[in-house]
């Protein structure tokens, strides 16, 4: 993907899987960001060396990171990529 409305699609796409639709409402998840959301093993110089997909990959990332994560539904800020998590 090199721009937002690829990224957009491929997120559309795999959030709208019949699989991925049932795990995520019986469930609790949890997206995560790590080195394969904006291109495969991207790094720390990807910002600088890749701009134009690194802003795009992450403003879709963004976009959709909430959607499955019951922190947000907890009233943390969009721009939140922390959460907390507890277990029994």
């Amino acid at each position: 993907s090199r721009s937002y409305s690829d990224f957009m699609d491929l997120y559309e796409k795999g959030m709208n899987t019949p699989n991925f639709k049932q795990l995520i409402a019986s469930v609790p998840c949890y997206n995560t960001l790590d080195d394969h959301e904006v291109s495969n093993n991207f790094g720390a110089d990807y910002p600088q060396t890749q701009p134009v997909i690194y802003r795009s990959g992450m403003a879709a990332y963004m976009a959709y990171q909430h959607m499955i994560t019951p922190s947000y539904q907890n009233g943390l800020s969009l721009n939140h990529l922390g959460y907390p998590f507890n277990i029994g």
